[in-house]
């Protein structure tokens, strides 16, 4: 082979092939034969990227050539389970990699976001941020950190959709869900891969959604097939399924790929510090709400509103919501709807701390970041709930436990006149509500989960079989 002149061949795939088109080729000849699809990614990687490190097999005869080592936290010492956290998933996977470390574990949270990016408004901080300017720089510190991950860490766990990789140039887009051969080459070495998902489109059918839930008709994304269709969210259900040995489903629908056995249907990732989020959290002076005596402050917040609405129609629900409050308000009830947009995420718990009642979402039967929020405060908090799963599968024991109030666009005025009229229930559901998110989402009782998922994972067990302490 030493006659192969790879440069050249580098030359004539670059203008002979396209990243998406390589990327489609593999994924087909990936369906038909799983087997080849390593093998075919990391060679049309090297044939289309000038950018592909050294193989790892000769990592130990090389120094690493940026200053990754100095920014990257020391290792902890004795730690017999390790795990590196890439991209922010909110502040979960901070608190998770808090969680692990009280354990014992080396865990890292690593951004490689701008930190002026606008996604940046719903993080916490992270451990590592290795973004920088310099595009040299910053190639190198990501090369670099491909090569240091099989040295220190035995899993990788990701989250965002079509962000399979360390190297931005590998990411997909539309129905084209990349070539990830850096992450392919990471299992080679023995690295396991875990990843966070986002929400119903993310790797999931919409026909499919559609025919479970039946709720795609109140969002704003039906019919925008760039955001949400078949054609662009099976490739990258396809490419979990085969890449993954582990999917944080979360308690969200578990269709398609969420139904094998690398889906793990309880709360694993997506965690909340109990101390950061609890019910006499202290609020700073700008950003208290005035209110009247004896008023009742109902909050539903919606991140991304002007995205997600079309129509006036949404997701969540709101325009039911914004009705019912009117509704009591003009029978005479002293209730204000406070309905933040866009608020940085450090800032929303002293808004939601001050609320009385928290309403979530009407319409799409699991519960994010405001209902879990919302529960750790303290707080009586509204939600639509479906528990009913695929693949025949149980619904989650967390969501059958879960204390939030019950409601739908239909019954959200009778819900909210209930409560608005009963003190009494409203301090007892937010009671059991703490409880319930302590036990499930605070990042020590994720963390726990995780090590047995985890354990389990690294003895050959599947975490649709792994067993909790909970």
């Amino acid at each position: 082979m030493r006659f192969l002149n790879l440069s050249f061949l580098r030359s004539s795939a670059r203008s002979a092939l396209c990243s998406a088109s390589v990327s489609a080729w593999v994924s087909i000849i990936g369906l038909r034969c799983p087997a080849l699809l390593p093998l075919l990614a990391v060679l049309f990687g090297r044939l289309t990227s000038s950018k592909v490190p050294a193989p790892f097999d000769k990592i130990g005869r090389r120094s690493l050539e940026s200053d990754i080592e100095d920014l990257m936290p020391r290792p902890v010492s004795g730690a017999r389970r390790s795990l590196i956290l890439l991209y922010n998933n909110y502040y979960h996977f901070l608190h998770l990699a808090e969680g692990l470390r009280r354990r014992g574990w080396d865990a890292v949270l690593v951004n490689l976001e701008n930190p002026r990016s606008p996604s940046s408004r719903y993080f916490h901080g992270e451990d590592v941020n290795l973004f920088t300017e310099d595009p040299e720089m910053y190639e190198r510190r990501l090369q670099d950190l491909y090569r240091l991950i099989p040295r220190r860490f035995r899993m990788l766990q990701f989250t965002g959709m079509q962000h399979m990789s360390i190297f931005p140039e590998n990411f997909g887009s539309g129905s084209n869900p990349g070539l990830p051969w850096d992450f392919l080459a990471l299992k080679g070495a023995g690295v396991k891969i875990g990843y966070t998902i986002s929400g119903c489109n993310d790797g999931i059918r919409q026909s499919v959604f559609r025919r479970h839930t039946g709720v795609c008709t109140k969002c704003a994304w039906e019919n925008q097939p760039h955001v949400c269709s078949d054609a662009r969210n099976f490739p990258w259900g396809q490419m979990l399924s085969r890449m993954c040995d582990l999917v944080a489903c979360e308690e969200d629908y578990a269709l398609d790929y969420r139904t094998l056995a690398i889906g793990f249907q309880e709360p694993l990732t997506m965690c909340l510090d109990p101390e950061k989020w609890k019910p006499d959290l202290a609020v700073p002076s700008h950003l208290k709400i005035p209110r009247e005596e004896g008023e009742i402050l109902i909050l539903h917040g919606f991140g991304n509103k002007a995205a997600r609405t079309l129509n006036g129609r949404d997701i969540k629900g709101s325009h039911a919501i914004h009705t019912a409050t009117e509704r009591l308000r003009s029978e005479g009830r002293k209730v204000r709807l406070i309905a933040p947009v866009d608020v940085p995420s450090v800032d929303m718990r002293f808004l939601q701390v001050q609320s009385d009642i928290i309403v979530d979402q009407l319409n799409y039967g699991r519960y994010g970041a405001q209902a879990r929020e919302g529960q750790m405060l303290g707080k009586p908090t509204i939600c639509f709930l479906d528990a009913r799963q695929g693949g025949g599968l149980d619904s989650p024991r967390g969501l059958r436990e879960s204390p939030l109030v019950q409601a739908t666009e239909d019954t959200i005025y009778d819900v909210l006149k209930r409560l608005v009229d009963n003190p009494e229930s409203r301090r007892e559901i937010g009671r059991r509500s703490r409880i319930h998110a302590v036990k499930w989402h605070s990042a020590d009782a994720c963390a726990r989960r995780f090590e047995e998922v985890y354990d389990q994972l690294m003895s050959g067990i599947p975490p649709a079989k792994a067993l909790t302490t909970d």
